[in-house]
């Protein structure tokens, strides 16, 4: 119809729609049906359609509308050429010109998408780009998951003039690829997190971001008390992206498909990278927590053998002396034992469920017992257990390992601790006598230090409960 106006008829409806659009009084829905006539009226030049989006104060839903009929025109390339001049890159604001680049790969093929992209990356407009266009371009390439797109990826990940919110934009994305959809290819995805996990300087900040993928803050608060402050806990304000990464990790880890199970068995290797790269200790122990939950005994269901050594690595950590001293230390000994428990717990069900009784409906406490015998994994828990009886009953620290650590072992192990060799009736009536001897041993040398603390100093010297009176003190 307005083809149809005569030219000065044409020219006033175009300066009264130009009028509507900067009308903030005017209705959104005014404005936008304005603007796509502005757009499309034959009198309208690109100089004014350049001219009403240099408008900084425009609302998203006019900048799409306008992006949409910039389409419909003759010819939109050229006005999409001034629009991402480096003249206009510098004018505009970067939300403005992201929110444009938005639009515009929804209206145009792929390819094309990509080769835009590139050429906003080159030399001579990439030092106008501020970090939320640069990170706009990023999920964008991610989207589009082309050969072209890792391509500019990889040459963005290589830059060394990178920008750390860029460098953690694109880690999020692989984050959220790897773990988002188990049909895509996602080589290129698990290559850039494992060469940051096996680098010899890894930033603190990013250590953290790949923890957080599968530890919530009060559990890495737990494990370190870094945000401890008092008694209050006051972690960094989180981003949703990461809580949604979260998210599908525990998605992933609840799943039991053959895609899930090689996700998995990819987090370990992070994590086992990590745990032995990152510069923080802290941040190691969180690590390691990551590796053992991921182990085996948690994904695989006919696992009865610790072919990955995650037993021996969480005896070693719990066994630690110096530890308990820590503010940590009790926190990081009870959670080991969980996984520890409840690794052992997993094992001995797993090679119940591949017993000939098991078919039968028929496990009694006898096969349970008969399991445990010929299990290596039983076996080396119960000489463990052993091991922390004997450790608490020679030390003041074996003591505090021992009660934290077969507390939280018999949480997650349940009733399966007492098939174990070290809980038989035997064993259990040789360390109650054991138990009822030492009681009677020290009421009778807490008596006899009371009766010599009044005997003179000379007799105290020569007398042979002096030296056991000092091992005492």
């Amino acid at each position: 119809v307005m083809d149809k106006f005569p030219p000065e008829i044409a020219k006033f409806y175009t300066r009264h729609a130009y009028d509507v659009i900067c009308n903030n009084e005017e209705s959104l829905i005014k404005r936008t049906s304005a603007i796509e006539k502005f757009v499309t009226c034959s009198t309208a030049s690109n100089t004014e359609i350049m001219k009403v989006l240099a408008d900084q104060t425009l609302e998203a839903p006019l900048v799409e509308a306008i992006t949409l009929k910039i389409f419909s025109l003759d010819a939109p390339w050229n006005a999409l050429a001034y629009l991402f001049s480096t003249e206009c890159l510098q004018k505009r604001r970067q939300s403005t010109t992201a929110s444009l680049l938005t639009h515009i790969s929804n209206h145009i093929p792929v390819d094309q998408s990509v080769e835009f992209l590139s050429l906003l990356l080159a030399d001579s407009r990439r030092n106008v780009l501020g970090v939320v266009l640069q990170k706009s371009i990023v999920r964008m390439l991610f989207k589009a998951g082309t050969e072209k797109a890792r391509e500019l990826l990889q040459c963005e990940w290589e830059n060394t003039n990178i920008h750390e919110d860029v460098q953690h934009e694109i880690l999020i994305l692989c984050l959220r690829s790897v773990l988002e959809d188990e049909n895509i290819d996602v080589v290129w995805e698990w290559n850039i997190l494992h060469g940051v996990a096996a680098g010899d300087r890894i930033d603190e900040e990013i250590g953290l971001l790949l923890l957080s993928a599968s530890t919530d803050q009060e559990t890495i608060n737990l494990l370190t008390n870094r945000w401890q402050v008092g008694q209050s806990f006051r972690p960094p304000v989180e981003e949703q992206s990461v809580t949604d990464i979260r998210s599908s990790f525990q998605k992933m880890m609840r799943s039991k498909t053959s895609a899930s199970l090689e996700q998995r068995r990819q987090f370990h290797s992070l994590a086992e990278k990590l745990s032995k790269n990152l510069a923080q200790d802290d941040l190691c122990r969180v690590a390691s927590h990551m590796k053992w939950s991921l182990s085996q005994f948690f994904g695989d269901s006919c696992v009865t053998r610790d072919d990955q050594n995650a037993l021996a690595e969480m005896e070693h950590a719990i066994m630690l002396d110096e530890v308990l001293d820590q503010s940590w230390g009790a926190s990081w000994i009870a959670e080991i034992s969980k996984l520890y428990g409840c690794s052992f717990r997993t094992c001995l069900v797993n090679a119940s469920n591949q017993s000939p009784e098991s078919k039968d409906g028929s496990i009694t406490k006898d096969v349970w017992r008969r399991l445990c015998a010929d299990n290596p994994v039983a076996q080396r828990v119960s000489r463990f257990i052993s091991e922390l009886f004997v450790g608490g009953s020679s030390a003041e620290s074996g003591t505090g390992h021992m009660y934290i650590a077969l507390e939280a072992i018999s949480e997650t192990a349940d009733q399966y601790l007492s098939y174990l060799e070290c809980f038989s009736d035997g064993v259990l009536k040789e360390r109650e006598e054991n138990a009822r001897r030492l009681v009677r041993l020290l009421s009778r040398l807490q008596g006899k230090k009371e009766e010599n603390s009044f005997l003179p100093r000379e007799k105290k010297e020569g007398n042979h409960f002096f030296m056991v009176q000092r091992l005492w003190d």
